[in-house]
């Protein structure tokens, strides 16, 4: 149910992605700038927080997410997931939700 849950959150619903292409039709180039401004400000801020927890961030050029190594924590994506959720309060999404381990 867990892995049910994760991919649900990473899939707006088809009306929901029409309403939003037909929004961002209507956004000015000086709006369409200050958003992307907003999300590189977001992206710079949560990876300052990754490093802050000894992960090291794979800084976007562009997209939504940020991936992180966790490598060096000695703990698994889910492991440190849960650890983040109780000691931080940050909610992530752990990569191997989206594969299984061969």
């Amino acid at each position: 149910t867990i892995l049910i849950h994760y991919c649900s959150l990473d899939c707006a619903p088809t009306p929901l992605q029409l309403g939003i292409a037909k929004a961002l039709d209507q956004f000015s180039h000086t709006e369409a700038e200050n958003l992307c401004t907003l999300f590189q400000e977001n992206a710079v801020l949560l990876s300052e927080g990754v490093k802050s927890v000894g992960a090291y961030p794979l800084i976007p050029e562009g997209g939504y997410f940020l991936l992180a190594d966790i490598s060096n924590t000695g703990k698994t994506d889910v492991e440190f997931m849960r650890w983040l959720a109780a000691e931080k309060g940050v909610i992530c999404v752990p990569m191997s939700v989206f594969y299984k381990y061969v």
